[in-house]
């Protein structure tokens, strides 16, 4: 697994990758959880409360919560750590995945923390999944993804903690990993076609739309608000991961990755627009609009902007393929420590 190092430079802060066209912009870095060895934010909700997980000295993951100047809360699905904090709502509800002994995402227990302290696992009737629960909108429906007996990667909604039923996107994947949803019931995430490739999806009802960052081996969407405005990472050819943002109306990628980082991620984004973002100079909270914006942090320029639109839209078809074969040949990164 790759470890982040947090370390704050002005130039991160003040610029983002390469850009030449001044925007609105800004961006805020997370202050670190006290002692901890690296700190990852994952989101942020609709009350500005950061959320992600942090890495203690012994190489632990514990989950966190609590405002941008560095007020949290730690907690651990169970005690000894292996906590990973990904997705929150409104009310302050935050889902994820505990590891135990294995670092396989298959192994992991999906839970939800409900805004009381109150953890579980994620359960479908009266058995808990594997994997992970993965993004919530702001009232608190949430996307996951399990490992079935095969191997196969699928997806699946859930509220309250509980499964409520499957995400299932067009043609045959061996892996289907739903990451955002909104409160339109719009759900982004990723998915590995049977030739390894693992690209970005769009479900809206029944109809698939696949897109792919311009020259990208991997894509994946992570994050989606109530505005369409979708946030993820590209993977390069030497398997470094770059965050941007995607807006699902105009169909353009935006980079957002700071100008000293060799590798970051963009995970979930709010209804105001401000998104949470790690990479290996530290963890920051990207505002497309200032405005809106916490406070401290620094104007920056937008990065490059390229008009990409999505695939061929495409109707899911129950008559895909039935058989099924193995995932061993899949490698693709799973962000926030998952894999």
């Amino acid at each position: 697994m790759r470890q982040y190092l947090t370390v704050f430079t002005c130039a991160s802060v003040l610029l983002i990758s390469s850009a030449a066209i001044a925007g609105k912009a800004k961006v805020v870095p997370v202050v670190p959880v006290d002692g901890a060895k690296d700190t990852l934010v994952a989101a942020i909700n609709d009350k500005g409360v950061i959320q992600g997980t942090f890495i203690d000295s012994g190489n632990k993951k514990h989950g966190f919560f609590g405002t941008v100047a560095g007020s949290y809360t730690t907690f651990d699905y169970k005690s000894g750590g292996n906590t990973v904090a990904i997705g929150s709502d409104t009310a302050g509800d935050i889902t994820g995945g505990y590891y135990g002994s294995s670092t396989n995402f298959c192994d992991a227990t999906p839970f939800e923390r409900t805004a009381n302290g109150k953890i579980a696992a994620i359960k479908k009737g009266t058995k808990a999944l594997t994997g992970l629960a993965w993004g919530m909108n702001p009232k608190g429906e949430f996307v996951g993804y399990t490992c079935d007996k095969t191997g196969i990667i699928t997806g699946y909604k859930g509220k309250a903690g509980k499964y409520t039923g499957d995400v299932t996107i067009s043609g045959f994947q061996l892996a289907t990993a739903p990451s955002g949803i909104n409160d339109s019931d719009v759900i982004v995430g990723w998915s590995v076609d049977t030739g390894g490739v693992a690209k970005g999806f769009i479900l809206k009802g029944s109809t698939t739309s696949f897109v792919t960052y311009p020259g990208a081996q991997q894509t994946q969407l992570l994050g989606l608000n109530n505005d369409g405005l979708a946030a993820g990472a590209w993977t390069d050819a030497q398997s470094k991961q770059h965050a941007f943002i995607y807006d699902t109306k105009t169909s353009k990628f935006t980079s957002i990755e700071p100008k000293t980082a060799t590798t970051s991620v963009a995970g979930s984004v709010n209804s105001d627009g401000v998104v949470a973002l790690y990479s290996d100079v530290g963890s920051f909270l990207y505002c497309t609009n200032s405005k809106k914006c916490p406070k401290g942090g620094a104007p920056v320029q937008t990065g490059p902007s390229v008009h990409v639109p999505a695939g061929q839209f495409l109707r899911y078809d129950n008559g895909a393929i039935s058989q099924r074969t193995g995932v061993a040949h899949i490698s693709v990164k799973v962000p926030y420590f998952a894999n």
